[in-house]
């Protein structure tokens, strides 16, 4: 009888397993499509792996893109909120969240969306050029130089360029 409860545990996890390794298929695929400009393709393959695997927090975010590219930002923003109300840290889905709403027009949330993920990653170059443009477009002009400044600074660190 153990002998068979450890077999069937043993396909349980195997059957998870091969989800997930498809969910991982479809991913990669729609990551291709992306890059190749076929939004809608990406679209049903990123469907089909969260069909597989509906709590993957990285097929959530890669579908808010999709869906804000489309002009959906209401599926965009759902599946941003739906990754932060369970892992509300997520530098990923904040980021999303905010680039609804700066396509929204909504600057001052998504300034708030981009400091937030800042604070968790304060080295990312991209986080700082978009809350430059939140602060540019507040008029904010000050404070919009700054954070550019410091997204060149880190540009040309990580290439290896001296400052000067």
């Amino acid at each position: 009888m153990i002998a068979l409860g450890n077999a069937l545990l043993t396909h349980v996890a195997t059957r998870e397993d091969l989800s997930a390794r498809v969910a991982s298929a479809y991913a990669r695929r729609a990551h291709r499509h992306i890059q190749n400009g076929t939004l809608d393709a990406a679209l049903i393959d990123v469907d089909s792996a969260l069909s597989l695997c509906p709590d993957r927090p990285d097929l959530r975010v890669l579908r808010s893109g999709l869906y804000r590219w489309r002009g959906d930002l209401n599926a965009a923003r759902a599946d941003a909120t739906f990754v932060l109300a369970r892992y509300p840290d997520d530098v990923e889905a904040r980021t999303a969240l905010a680039y609804v709403r700066m396509a929204a027009g909504e600057w001052p949330l998504a300034f708030v969306d981009l400091t937030a993920a800042l604070l968790r990653a304060p080295s990312r170059a991209d986080l700082l050029t978009q809350r430059a443009e939140c602060f540019r477009q507040m008029a904010m002009l000050h404070e919009a130089h700054l954070d550019a400044e410091r997204a060149d600074a880190i540009i040309r660190a990580s290439n290896g360029i001296k400052p000067g």
